[in-house]
């Protein structure tokens, strides 16, 4: 598939799916498709249609299951079982592993929909296999924000869920209200600021009445500047390190809670 005709890739995608399928230039020769699929979570898994420097296409996770099984079960090391895990069950789907990614060649347009079917199979297999692997920290960073509403006096409700204009049911850390409602998540890793996101965004969109809360765990490194200037553009965004700062925004818009 040497050159991409963006109208033709959804068209393809679309028939083959039965479904709507969105292509979004990310940037030049890479673009994300926000798949028909969801993790478990409730969350839409998209995937990268990408150009290589031969002119050839390929579909990648875009790291995604690299990050999602580091994250729940503490392995970094490129030589521990669950890699191979995750190797064995690529080579299954006829999906390569490498550098860090899952992804597959791209030969012709119509190849695409078979190809991206069997990418977001095994992106769903490789994380089943991760969380039976769960990796438990000593404390989670959800906890030290509830810490800091019960000290602050911030009433809240936990795993609460909400509907996004997707349709699509997603789960919260925390919800505040004041007259307003607050969505807030815990974050504590790329992949959950990226989560954030996509679930504040379609929330957002089926009720503007929401206000998007992100608390960021800022001793943690790894974050990306572009997804948090995203974040920050769609989400009250408050830095670990200045909590207290939400303790007197809670204080100047207190109201009787709705």
């Amino acid at each position: 598939m040497k050159n991409l005709n963006r109208e033709e890739v959804v068209n393809s995608l679309c028939r083959f799916f039965d479904s709507e399928i969105d292509l979004e230039r990310q940037s030049e020769g890479r673009f994300i498709v926000s798949t028909p699929f969801t993790d478990e979570s409730g969350d839409v898994i998209d995937v990268y249609l990408e150009e290589l420097q031969s002119g050839e296409w390929i579909l990648s996770d875009g790291g995604f299951v690299h990050q999602e099984v580091a994250l729940l079960s503490g392995q970094t090391d490129p030589g521990a079982a669950i890699w191979r895990h995750v190797e064995e069950l690529a080579n299954e789907h006829d999906i390569r592993w490498g550098g860090g990614e899952l992804w597959i060649p791209v030969i012709r347009h119509s190849d695409l929909g078979a190809a991206l079917h069997h990418l977001a199979t095994v992106v769903s297999k490789c994380i089943q296999v991760g969380k039976t692997q769960l990796h438990t920290p000593a404390v989670h960073f959800w906890e030290e924000v509830e810490i800091f509403f019960k000290d602050a006096g911030i009433p809240y409700q936990r795993n609460q869920q909400m509907q996004g204009i997707s349709k699509v049911v997603h789960s919260l850390d925390f919800v505040l209200r004041n007259g307003q409602i607050h969505a807030v998540q815990a974050v504590a890793s790329e992949l959950s600021m990226r989560r954030s996101l996509n679930i504040f965004w379609d929330i957002v969109e089926r009720n503007r009445q929401v206000v998007p809360v992100a608390f960021i765990d800022d001793s943690r490194k790894g974050y990306s500047n572009d997804t948090f200037k995203l974040l920050s553009y769609k989400a009250k965004v408050v830095l670990w390190d200045h909590r207290g700062e939400f303790a007197d925004y809670w204080r100047s818009v207190m109201h009787d809670p709705a």
